[in-house]
């Protein structure tokens, strides 16, 4: 009896969990959702480089003035934490690095894909995360991927697919190969696929705060030095507007969408996290539709039930979930 409590027990919390980590990922993909918004605002005085550098510093200012907090705290209360471990292995700082250096490759990447190519088939291979998910987590890991997870996944990315063709057919924005911008587009998916994976590997030993001031702190670096290197002179905001932009930026894209990001990958794959991501063009779309009165045909919500339809598959999949039991 007492070990059918238990089992009951644990079975209730692993169900708490999960529901947790899908709120903190619906969160996440709307905060992330406004990014857009900020960045366009930020982009009347500063540089899209500069705009990322900021983006990056406050994050890791924040969230170091956090765990200073903490540990004040956990002094003054005489509480000892052993969430995150007093030493980094090498394997621990490769990762870090890894994941620093990635995820601002992936948005310098995909900005600089923009000006080669169409906003359509940017945004399209920008949209093939998933597939370098899902691909690196069985080359690396051996791990497979059930039929409801792959059919799920064929399904949302079909959906992203059709929703930014109904943009490229309104628009007339297919033109001609340019294969440098395609394959910068492509390379930004294989770069945020990486970055799931490096930050799905840190979740197994660091609590996400600590993850996200390492990856915020060190991801800060390269967008600096490119702006310094281009001789941009503008590092910081003049304005108030320019400063609300960036640190709007911060909190909504960064601290909050990245931070719950990687909460949820300590419980479900960074494949399924990738395939998740791809409710952020939706709800953009959406935001557009409300807030600048842009109009949706019969295509979009038809991509739009494609999209939610796969996410559904996935979630309910046995491959969403982290296999812990080993």
């Amino acid at each position: 009896m007492e070990i059918a409590n238990q089992t009951k027990s644990s079975g209730t919390s692993s169900s708490g969990n999960v529901a947790i980590a899908f709120i903190g990922l619906c969160i996440a993909s709307v905060t992330t959702s406004f990014a857009s918004i900020f960045m366009v605002w930020s982009e009347r005085e500063l540089s899209a480089t500069a705009t990322v550098f900021n983006r990056f510093w406050i994050a890791a200012a924040v969230m170091m003035l956090w765990q200073v907090l903490q540990v004040l705290y956990r002094r003054l209360a005489s509480k000892a934490s052993s969430e995150d471990p007093l030493t980094y292995t090498r394997r621990d700082w490769g990762l870090l690095l890894l994941a620093g250096i990635i995820y601002p490759l992936n948005h310098i990447t995909w900005a600089w894909s923009l000006t080669q190519t169409s906003v359509a088939k940017s945004a399209i291979l920008h949209e093939m995360s998933p597939i370098f998910t899902s691909l690196a987590a069985w080359l690396l890991f051996a791990r497979g991927f059930d039929r409801r997870f792959l059919l799920g996944t064929i399904a949302a990315m079909g959906g992203a697919i059709a929703l930014v063709a109904t943009e490229a057919l309104e628009t007339t924005q297919i033109v001609a190969d340019r294969l440098q911008g395609d394959s910068a587009a492509f390379l930004s998916a294989a770069f945020f696929a990486t970055y799931l994976i490096a930050l799905e590997q840190l979740r197994q030993t660091f609590s996400s705060t600590i993850v996200l001031l390492w990856i915020s702190a060190i991801s800060a670096l390269l967008p600096a030095a490119i702006a310094l290197l281009s001789g941009d002179s503008q590092l910081f905001p003049s304005s108030l507007q320019g400063w609300l932009s960036v640190i709007g930026l911060a909190f909504c894209a960064q601290i909050i969408g990245q931070g719950l990001t990687g909460y949820s990958l300590k419980t479900f794959s960074s494949g399924f996290v990738a395939l998740f991501s791809l409710t952020i063009p939706v709800i953009s779309a959406l935001l557009a539709a409300s807030i600048f009165s842009e109009r949706l045909n019969l295509l979009s919500y038809a991509a739009f039930g494609a999209i939610l339809l796969g996410l559904y598959l996935g979630i309910s999949s046995k491959s969403a979930k982290q296999c812990k039991e080993s």
